[in-house]
């Protein structure tokens, strides 16, 4: 085998190795957390658009030390990396041009992969590392589909929630004429009335709908648009909060839908006689106590977001 060869061989294997490294898998292939702690973690980060090691950090699952201890890992290995595409290069100068061209495109295709990765962002994950999220035990309400949960007061991570939730005013989240004539009567009344009729609503996915993957609507956007679940459950949010439901007792939950395998979003009230749910894939209400369908990874509302865990 010729010296060339043996650089490639060993850039392949760096290469890999940093494939395999992510802060995800780093974190996990070290132990710190577990594979399902990260799935929830990342489906998290896919709805907050926040940084991986910031939401790690907001669940209480890793410290500020872990984190800068991962990091240097990744950097140490990225040196690394960098150190032998020079050697290669110097040394493959004399390979034939439709050789370069094939790895230059390697190269290439591994750089955008790595880009495009928005866990193997180390300058968004450190610039959250001075963010401390305080986290404790809470048991104002009843468990939710048999987890546990640990809250936080701090929000701001969720970047979408937040950014909805600026949005509403009176003409974004106005109370339909439909359903005014819901005032007065009682809490059971008003949320089985407010999920029958945004039920009727029209689902449809946000890349038909926007050409994006992911955007969370105003009432009044969804009403005329049509949504996707968590279009519903903000919607029945604004119009039970119009109707004098106060926001500590509703939360929008965001949970693994294990009959179909998907993320799913609902929303949470909690009333005297329990939790219950308001879903755009059932015509009514449901109660929490008994309802095995779904595992809960976060529920949010203004006053703070909790994590749930079993």
């Amino acid at each position: 085998m010729t010296s060339t060869n043996k650089n490639f061989g060993a850039f392949k294997k760096i290469a890999a190795h940093l494939n395999r490294n992510r802060l995800g898998d780093l974190l996990t292939s070290s132990g710190k957390i577990t594979r399902e702690q990260l799935q929830d973690a990342l489906s998290v980060q896919a709805s907050t658009g926040s940084a991986l090691g910031q939401v790690l950090k907001s669940q209480g699952l890793i410290n500020n030390r872990t984190l800068r201890t991962v990091l240097v890992q990744q950097l140490a290995w990225r040196a690394l990396a960098a150190a032998c595409v020079f050697v290669v290069g110097f040394s493959t100068m004399g390979l034939s041009t439709q050789s370069a061209r094939a790895t230059s495109a390697t190269l290439e295709g591994t750089a955008i992969s790595k880009r495009s990765t928005p866990e193997d962002d180390d300058s968004i994950v450190k610039a959250s590392l001075n963010r401390e999220s305080p986290i404790s035990k809470t048991a104002a309400f009843p468990k939710l589909f048999g987890t546990s949960e640990t809250r936080s007061a701090d929000i701001s991570p969720f970047t979408k929630f937040t950014a909805v939730m600026a949005r509403l005013n009176s003409k974004s989240a106005a109370l339909p004429d439909k359903l005014k004539d819901l005032q007065g009567t009682s809490l059971e009344d008003k949320i089985e009335g407010v999920n029958a009729f945004y039920n009727k609503v029209r689902y449809i996915e946000d890349k038909n709908n926007y050409g994006v993957s992911d955007y969370w609507q105003t009432p009044a956007e969804f009403s005329s648009r049509g949504g996707d679940c968590e279009d519903f459950a903000i919607a029945k949010y604004a119009a039970l909060k119009n109707l004098g439901v106060a926001e500590d007792q509703m939360r929008i939950l965001i949970l693994q839908d294990t009959w179909k395998g998907i993320p799913h979003a609902i929303l949470i009230v909690y009333t005297d006689d329990g939790a219950k749910f308001l879903d755009n894939q059932y015509k009514t209400v449901k109660n929490v106590d008994g309802f095995t369908r779904y595992r809960p990874i976060y529920s949010i509302n203004r006053t703070g977001w909790w994590r749930h865990i079993g």
